[in-house]
């Protein structure tokens, strides 16, 4: 079976739970998390842009509304 890369965009609270969830999800890898502000998180690659990215094939919205 082939596993969805995921990627979290926004890093608040709730990108931060996403991020969690998908570690421990069996059928899922996380790509990266896209941010504008400055995030300095060493467990997690932190980028600018989605196309920073490599093979996204979905992107969790986690971002104020």
């Amino acid at each position: 079976m082939k596993r969805i890369r995921v990627c979290v965009v926004g890093y608040g609270n709730v990108g931060q739970e996403a991020v969690e969830c998908i570690k421990h999800a069996p059928d899922m890898d996380l790509a990266g998390v896209v941010e504008i502000l400055d995030v300095d998180d060493p467990k997690v690659p932190v980028v600018k842009h989605v196309d920073c990215l490599e093979d996204v094939d979905v992107a969790i919205l986690a971002i104020p509304s």
